[in-house]
């Protein structure tokens, strides 16, 4: 830890002093982005809830929730730790998982997936992002020093690029398609699909129509979001999976007018921060330095609304994550 993390760090504890002002804060942030605070039983607007308790009370049908249900930041546990990274992201502060979880005092395993699921929360802002430009994960082999799940045994890091190299040569857009047109659904499954469409769809809207038990249906739906079929939205509405984001990859500027400059501020980024990384997580990085490096567009609260949009990211999804062949940089 430096002096410039800790600074930062004491001024948000005298900012926000407990565990409730920081959770009043992802309320308020939720607030101003539109959210709608209903009861997810009977989607009555009149709830009960004293400061900083994660729980409310309907009055209508007497129903006790979660606050944040269907949110980004549905099942945390301290607020503190989510909010506090966030600010300092905020406040440009270059930070590793290690050094935050030194400052906040929590576990490290948490820190990492703190820091991971808001990396995906700035990836998918990035996909968006006009200016960003391909480029290919192997201009970052310097990098791979970590190892992962993708990792072949008894092999060095590297190595994992050298398997995504076989795999992009084998994977083409034919057998792209026929995969997509022979994946076999079950019968919930096909059930759920023809029930979801690109309007959304409430979760109860589907136990109440295929009469399963609620616990099943979410499993189904939750291997449907795996296998990209449909896409969940904040208060637990789902859809069909939107094929916006592919149309503007494809536009995203070409590895071409990338300057090399780009790449090598990524690297001694990284070196100085975490001295290497797994290729499976690269792309979370690079979106996580393009938070760090562009102050004006991740200024204060940026993040917090970036955040406050997205969708629950689950440990799941996260531990399945695999950077792709071709990347993106800011």
């Amino acid at each position: 830890m430096n002096s410039q993390q800790k600074m930062v760090w004491r001024k948000f504890q005298q900012t926000f002093p407990s565990d409730e002002h920081c959770l009043e804060k992802i309320i308020s942030g939720l607030v101003k982005i539109g959210w709608e605070f209903t009861c997810s039983r009977c989607f009555s607007k009149a709830l009960k809830r004293k400061f900083g308790e994660r729980r409310y009370f309907c009055s209508d049908c007497h129903y006790r929730g979660w606050i944040l249900a269907g949110t980004f930041f549905e099942f945390i546990r301290k607020s503190r730790l989510w909010l506090g990274a966030i600010w300092l992201f905020e406040n440009g502060i270059q930070i590793n998982a290690w050094q935050f979880h030194r400052l906040a005092d929590c576990a490290y395993s948490t820190a990492l997936m703190i820091f991971r699921k808001i990396g995906f929360v700035l990836n998918e802002n990035l996909e968006s992002f006009e200016n960003a430009k391909k480029t290919l994960s192997e201009n970052f082999l310097s990098l791979f020093w970590k190892r992962s799940n993708q990792t072949p045994r008894g092999e060095h890091p590297v190595m994992e690029q050298d398997c995504c190299d076989q795999l992009d040569m084998l994977t083409n857009e034919e057998s792209i398609d026929l995969t997509e047109n022979n994946k076999q659904l079950t019968e919930e499954q096909n059930a759920i699909m023809r029930l979801v469409s690109e309007n959304k769809v409430h979760f109860d809207q589907i136990c109440n129509s295929l009469q399963l038990l609620s616990g099943q249906i979410m499993g189904e739906l939750t291997l449907l979001e795996l296998d990209d079929l449909i896409e969940r939205h904040p208060g637990n509405f789902f859809t069909q999976k939107s094929k916006k984001n592919t149309k503007e990859l494809n536009n995203i500027l070409s590895d071409a007018s990338l300057p090399r400059q780009q790449i090598d501020a990524f690297c001694d980024f990284v070196k100085s921060q975490i001295h290497g990384i797994s290729r499976k997580y690269l792309q979370v990085y690079l979106a996580i330095f393009w938070c760090v490096e562009d102050r004006k567009r991740w200024s204060s609260e940026k993040l917090l609304q970036a955040c406050c949009r997205s969708n629950f990211k689950s440990s799941r999804l996260l531990f399945q994550y695999v950077t792709p062949f071709e990347v993106l940089i800011s």
